[in-house]
């Protein structure tokens, strides 16, 4: 409903709105195709021939999005990798993380960081086990 007198009000503003939309955007860099380094040397020998024990399970791959699973250092990121293990892995992922680090380990991250890196639900049917 229009009232006597307002009408330009409601064209400029409309005017404002329209233009915002159409403003040209700036120009986005391009990024960069080289990959960091990682922090273990394991990354300069190939993949098949390196040992599969050196590095997570490929099915867990997809947890990790914004980490390069291959980089990644099994003792420095234990805590990364128990936490998406426990949350996300299968039971043979789950396995081969108990034969990596140890039910000793696991049960210092879950009393450490358990309570807060996992859902609660997570934590509680793992922790019970523990």
């Amino acid at each position: 409903m229009a009232f006597p007198g307002n009408e330009d009000h409601v064209i400029v503003h409309m005017t404002v709105i329209m233009s915002w939309h159409y403003l040209p955007r700036a120009p986005r860099k391009p990024s960069k195709t080289t990959k960091p380094a990682c922090r273990n040397s394991t990354r300069e020998t190939p993949l098949k021939e390196r040992d599969k024990t050196d590095q997570i399970p490929e099915g867990l791959w997809p947890y990790f999005q914004e980490y390069d699973p291959t980089c990644l250092d099994l003792e420095g990121d234990a805590d990364l990798i128990i936490q998406r293990a426990l949350e996300f892995g299968t039971w043979d992922e789950v396995r081969w993380m108990f034969a990596m680090y140890g039910r000793r380990r696991i049960h210092a991250f879950l009393r450490k960081r358990g309570e807060r890196l996992l859902s609660p639900v997570t934590f509680n049917y793992i922790g019970a086990g523990c």
